[in-house]
Parts: structure tokens; C-alpha cells; sequence
């Protein structure tokens, strides 16, 4: 087994590796993540920020069973 080491940003939860390595004919991999502690956790969390503070709609009313199914 091959070892590399490398930091990097994770991006919408990807890790981008450095183009050097050329990962391409490779089929499985051992992943171990390290991250620094103190780093604040990110608060953007939309659905919980939506439950949390519901959008008002005009004439807005919750739609029936029938209505959703249809």
C-alpha cells in the first residue's frame, strides 16, 4: 500500500486531491480524515432554517391529502 499525504478544502463535501497524484487508474482507496477541532461548525443549514422560521405566503393554506397525491 502507497501512502500520500496532502491538505486541502473540502468543497460541497468533496475533497479534491492534487492533480499530481493522477488517481485515475485506481479503484479503491483508504480515506482517513484529520481536521482541526476549533473550526467553527457551518450554521447554513436550509431545511432546519426553513423549520425554524416557516416563509408566510399570501393566501397561503396548507394543501389536503387530496391535493398532494393527486
Amino acid at each position: 500500500m502507497q501512502a500520500y499525504e496532502f491538505e486541502s478544502s473540502l468543497e460541497h463535501g468533496v475533497i479534491k486531491a492534487p492533480e499530481a497524484l493522477n488517481f485515475n487508474d485506481i479503484k479503491k482507496v483508504r480515506v482517513i480524515v484529520l481536521f482541526e477541532e476549533n473550526q467553527p461548525q457551518p450554521q447554513n443549514n436550509t431545511i432546519e432554517n426553513l423549520i425554524n422560521n416557516p416563509v408566510s405566503v399570501a393566501d397561503g393554506k396548507p394543501l389536503s391529502r387530496d391535493d398532494i397525491y393527486e
